[in-house]
């Protein structure tokens, strides 16, 4: 099951990065105040599930 995700997470992780490389091509001046929106959501996201998992461990 593990592996299913892994492989399924691994897809969206390229495609998410594709999609963000062809944006930053494309239109950079446009696409470069997305992105860092979306690492900023992403990083806090990341930091609240690292929180939660230190008060679980």
């Amino acid at each position: 099951m593990f592996l299913y995700l892994s492989r399924k997470m691994g897809w969206v992780f390229a495609a998410t990065f594709a999609a963000i490389a062809i944006g930053l091509y494309m239109y950079p001046t446009t696409a470069r105040p997305i992105v860092g929106a979306v690492a900023a959501i992403g990083d806090r996201a990341a930091g609240g599930f690292l929180e939660s998992l230190k008060s679980v461990l």
